[in-house]
């Protein structure tokens, strides 16, 4: 009974960590960290999905302790993950773009590049000031703000 309980509870869990992961990358325009996240997690889970049910099938004590280290691996990735991930979405850069900046953020088709110096990924905001079209990048990590000429 334990087992089949310990089976229901990693669905969910595992079910809500991926739903975690697909939103929250999708709030970060899918940035390295995130994506490289989003993508691991699919294998992971189906492989974890794997050695749960046919691997340690046949023994009910080791069933048990394979589902528990795998709750407890989610945790840790999840745990992992909020770590690395960037400290600002981009709509909250844009909303501190437009704030210190006073600008009008336009919408724009290329949203990340790759900054040079540090070889992360940045935001990339397109604005109106002055009535000209401004460039900036944003760094998600750092909050430094460059104007692009």
């Amino acid at each position: 009974m334990k087992n089949i309980f310990a089976s229901i509870i990693y669905f969910i869990v595992s079910i809500a960590f991926f739903l975690h992961l697909l939103y929250d990358s999708r709030e970060y325009l899918r940035i390295d960290p995130t994506l490289y996240f989003l993508s691991a997690s699919i294998p992971l889970i189906l492989l974890s999905y794997v050695h749960i049910y046919i691997v340690s099938m046949d023994e009910k004590e080791k069933l048990f302790k394979t589902i528990v280290s795998c709750l407890i691996g989610i945790g840790c990735i999840t745990l992992f993950y909020e770590i690395v991930k960037p400290n600002y979405t981009y709509v909250e850069a844009q909303e501190i773009v437009e704030r210190e900046y006073k600008v009008e953020v336009i919408e724009s088709f290329l949203t990340t590049s790759i900054q040079i110096e540090t070889g992360k990924e940045v935001y990339s905001i397109k604005a109106i000031q002055d009535s000209k079209k401004i460039s900036l990048v944003f760094n998600p990590y750092t909050k430094e703000i460059i104007i692009l000429k």
